[in-house]
């Protein structure tokens, strides 16, 4: 495997606080760790074993943590056409000890190939391979399991109306069905998350000019219900993080990130960030903090910070 890049640790004895910092109650955030050479990065997922992947335009890395630095180490896939070299990898998820990734080959053209993949997490070498090819018409951007053997993908499309797909699998690397299960008439979808019988998408203007939204749906066997809306923003929303009593969710437009209630309600935000494309709350084994991740799509990197916003994880 190979290393891509190495940045030393920033802390608050030592380091600067990312950029300006706005909250309702007066807390902070103090950037304590970064990892650059990650190309648009997209996306991030933390396992249950405390494993961190990024999502990135032509790979899938692992940050390794070592003597106090962090490295993006390079994880070989295998994709079922032997002639596919890269992929702009997306969606990240963790079910029975399996991490699942989403990739298409062009995100700007609906009829390329998009690509379901899968990693045994048992095994610290294991090569995250192709287990089925995937036919949404845009390409398919954030990634959700139920923990019942079902995952759900956002189909992101260029002005035209978006989705979320379901996938139903049939072991950990096989799929019995993928099939299209709630469409958005007006507008795209994007980040996903599941919770307790509950599915949070965020929803874009087909254009990404214009009002965005994270709204919470009731899931059945046949479908969403029940829309609620928890966050309004008029700077394009991209993926985000449940949290207890609420979310943190990555304004791309606005470069900051936005802790906000489950009713709506704005508790903290950080600003300064180029193009955030995902925050995700994560554990730190070295401090014994946890910390938040946010990926940099404009930055091409991923930024750890520490905050006193009281975040707490589902």
């Amino acid at each position: 495997m190979q290393v891509r890049q190495i940045s030393t640790w920033r802390t608050a004895a030592t380091g600067a606080a990312l950029a300006l910092t706005t909250a309702v109650a007066g807390a902070a955030t103090t950037q304590v760790a970064q990892v650059t050479a990650l190309p648009k990065a997209e996306n991030a997922v933390q396992t249950s074993a405390g494993r961190t992947f990024v999502s990135t335009n032509g790979a899938l890395f692992e940050i390794k943590t070592t003597g106090g630095i962090k490295s993006a180490v390079k994880v070989p896939t295998q994709f079922s056409n032997a002639s596919t070299t890269a992929c702009f990898f997306t969606g990240l998820t963790e079910y029975a000890n399996t991490l699942y990734a989403t990739c298409a080959e062009n995100t700007l053209m609906p009829s390329a190939p998009k690509h379901l993949l899968a990693m045994d997490l048992a095994s610290s070498a294991a090569t995250m391979t192709e287990i089925a090819a995937l036919h949404d018409k845009g390409f398919p951007n954030g990634l959700a399991s139920d923990g019942a053997g079902h995952l759900y993908y956002a189909n992101t499309t260029l002005l035209s109306a978006g989705a979320v797909w379901r996938i139903t699998l049939s072991g950990r690397f096989a799929v019995a069905e993928e099939k299209e299960f709630h469409k958005f008439p007006f507008c795209t979808a994007n980040g996903l998350k599941f919770h307790n019988k509950q599915l949070y998408i965020g929803a874009n203007p087909p254009t990404f000019v214009g009002l965005s939204q994270v709204l919470r749906y009731d899931v059945s066997a046949t479908g969403l219900s029940n829309k609620t809306v928890i966050l309004d923003s008029w700077n394009v929303i991209d993926d985000f993080v449940l949290v207890k009593g609420g979310i943190v969710a990555a304004e791309y437009l606005a470069g900051k990130v936005t802790h906000v209630s489950e009713t709506g309600q704005v508790l903290n935000t950080a600003k300064g960030f180029s193009s955030p494309s995902s925050a995700h709350l994560v554990w730190d084994a070295q401090t014994a903090q946890r910390q938040l991740l946010v990926t940099e799509a404009g930055g091409n990197r991923a930024t750890w910070l520490s905050t006193d916003w009281g975040l707490a994880p589902r």
